[in-house]
């Protein structure tokens, strides 16, 4: 093996595999390829909501980023439980 063939092989790391994934085959190749390696948690669909007990974090502070409809949602059920 030459020198710059050990070298390239060095080199590579799995961000770096998951870099080259994401520039040739976009953002959904590479979100699959992550998911194969399982390096993402994916949800079940047909899981229920989770139960936040009224007052579990009294005296705590949120910070919520956007007010998209998931931040609106979160701020909203957040201060109905307290």
């Amino acid at each position: 093996m030459s020198k710059t063939t050990e070298k390239i092989k060095q080199e590579w790391s799995r961000r770096r595999f998951l870099s080259h994934v994401g520039l040739v085959g976009g953002a959904a190749a590479m979100y699959e390829t992550m998911v194969a390696m399982n390096l993402i948690h994916v949800p079940n669909q047909d899981a229920p909501p989770i139960e936040i007990q009224k007052g579990i974090g009294k005296g705590q502070k949120v910070v919520i980023l956007g007010a998209g409809i998931g931040g609106l949602t979160t701020s909203h059920i957040l201060r109905q439980k307290g």
